[in-house]
């Protein structure tokens, strides 16, 4: 985390769905508020704004820069500072890295309003960066899955001694699933694949007439959770969506980038 200020040149932004876990969110909120705000708000010797952060592809690393409120304009530092922190995000997770925002304008492109993207500073000020990264999409309350921090938390007592908190919801495996797609004529049938990792996982499924294959993903604390999905024809949605245990089904709803409506229903596995 480096207390520099540096250009950022044209780095590779991330695309399509992203939802990080609780510590990234906190560090988005100590990153936008320069220090100021979240459960790492601490006292600045020196006042700073964001720089650049970028994340890993899965949400679990990150690395930023900070920007110095007073910068001489006759000794800007050049270096590549964005390219130091996207080796060092891959070198600590093991995945690629994208450029997440550049000052207070996220960059990442999940289909979310784009305008929207642009954080506020009285937004900030006010304690709803995490609220907004929620709205986006970016962020899910019960996505809990361990990653880096600003404090170095123990994480060996962390495990539950309950084995049903660590029971996977969502099963993995293939799926019937049916659609309705506000501006598709027709219901959207077929079967879909799921992968999960802690009640969190990623779906594929084929639109119909060749438009493309869409990649999701989705998050879900006991019986509730959101998903976001992203397609090849720049097709975008995301919303929430309920578990049934009773029949281990799926039923979700939410709105495209058009604000268009998208429902769906997934079969339970026998």
């Amino acid at each position: 985390m480096t207390n520099v200020f540096g250009i950022v040149k044209t780095f590779k932004y991330g695309k399509g769905p992203l939802i990080l876990n609780e510590d990234i969110a906190n560090v988005l909120e100590y990153y936008f508020s320069g220090g100021r705000m979240g459960v790492y708000a601490e006292e600045q010797s020196t006042a700073w704004f964001p720089g650049a952060i970028v994340i890993a592809e899965d949400g679990s690393e990150f690395s930023y820069i900070r920007r110095p409120a007073h910068v001489d304009a006759s000794n800007v530092d050049t270096k590549n500072y964005v390219g130091m922190l996207l080796k060092d995000c891959q070198k600590r997770s093991g995945k690629e890295c994208y450029l997440f925002a550049s000052g207070y304008k996220i960059l990442w492109d999940n289909g979310s309003d784009k305008k929207r993207r642009k954080l506020k500073r009285k937004e900030i000020r006010a304690g709803k960066t995490k609220a907004i990264l929620q709205e986006l999409g970016f962020y899910n309350p019960a996505y809990s899955q361990s990653s880096s921090n600003l404090s170095a938390s123990k994480q060996e007592n962390s495990k539950s001694t309950n084995d049903q908190d660590s029971k996977k919801i969502f099963v993995s495996g293939e799926r019937a699933m049916a659609i309705q797609w506000e501006g598709y004529k027709d219901l959207i049938v077929g079967n879909i694949n799921f992968k999960v990792s802690e009640n969190v996982g990623a779906f594929k499924l084929r639109l119909p007439k060749n438009d493309g294959i869409c990649n999701g993903t989705y998050a879900l604390s006991e019986s509730k959770g959101t998903w976001s999905i992203m397609c090849d024809n720049k097709m975008s949605a995301s919303g929430t969506l309920q578990w049934n245990s009773s029949d281990d089904s799926v039923t979700g709803s939410g709105k495209d980038t058009n604000n268009k409506s998208v429902k769906f229903t997934a079969s339970g596995i026998n």
